[in-house]
């Protein structure tokens, strides 16, 4: 089965070239809008930033933030079809991307999903470019979370019930948390190191949480939830703290 599969996948990819000459799908196609059941969200509105790449080799990959999921397309009777790639090989069953004008349409079970090759505007924050020569000063004041992100789909703080404060006093932090309010803090031992501020065990100096400071102006918590899941926190100086 595995040769077969094998020899299935080089048949697409070889198949795939071909018929791509007709019609250029290759690039980033970035998912803008849902439909189900008569109503219709957008991306920016439920802050998913969300994309597929089909390269020229017949490989692809979607996107969401952190998490990268391999796949190969070829070209298929007015659009494409992709099919996962699960341990190195391809499924047998794909799905199909009917191309509507300028954008990619997949319909399955009453649910429209559709790709354009512009990326939605939205508020989507990003982990942007790290301050690599921040110091403690850079850091110190308070910062409170806003923003929740897990498999690219990023949530208001508030909407999630959760609070998260950090205070940053040169080389000692306060990290309060909560679910509306601040209803347990710990004190952190603060240190800046290759421009990243490293929260230590008052006790034992082991570190507990790691942030960074982008060039939006906001910190960056990254924290591995579970495997291959990881979860973003974003935060930002309150304003008075300016």
């Amino acid at each position: 089965m595995k040769k077969f599969v094998s020899l299935l996948l080089a048949l697409l990819l070889c198949l795939n070239l071909a018929l791509a000459e007709a019609v250029d799908y290759t690039g980033t196609w970035y998912f803008v809008e849902a439909t189900y059941q008569g109503q219709t969200l957008l991306a920016a509105e439920m802050d998913m930033d969300t994309s597929m790449t089909l390269n020229t080799d017949g490989t692809a990959y979607s996107q969401a933030q952190m998490q990268q999921l391999p796949a190969v397309w070829v070209a298929a009777d007015g659009g494409v079809m992709i099919y996962p790639v699960v341990e190195g090989a391809a499924l047998e069953v794909g799905i199909t991307y009917t191309l509507e004008g300028d954008r990619l349409v997949a319909e399955d079970e009453g649910l429209r999903m559709v790709y354009s090759r512009d990326r939605a505007e939205g508020g989507f924050y990003t982990v942007g470019e790290a301050q690599t020569d921040a110091t403690m000063d850079d850091y110190n004041g308070t910062w409170v979370a806003t923003v929740a992100q897990v498999k690219g789909m990023q949530v208001s703080m508030a909407e999630a019930n959760r609070y998260m404060i950090l205070r940053v006093d040169n080389g000692m932090a306060t990290l309060g948390v909560g679910e509306t309010k601040e209803e347990y803090t710990i004190a952190c031992k603060a240190v800046v190191e290759n421009g990243a501020l490293l929260l230590l065990d008052t006790a034992t100096d082991e570190e507990g949480f790691s942030l960074q400071l982008n060039d939006a102006g906001r910190l960056v918590m990254t924290q591995e939830l579970e495997e291959n899941m990881t979860g973003i926190t974003y935060l930002e100086r309150l304003a008075d703290e300016e």
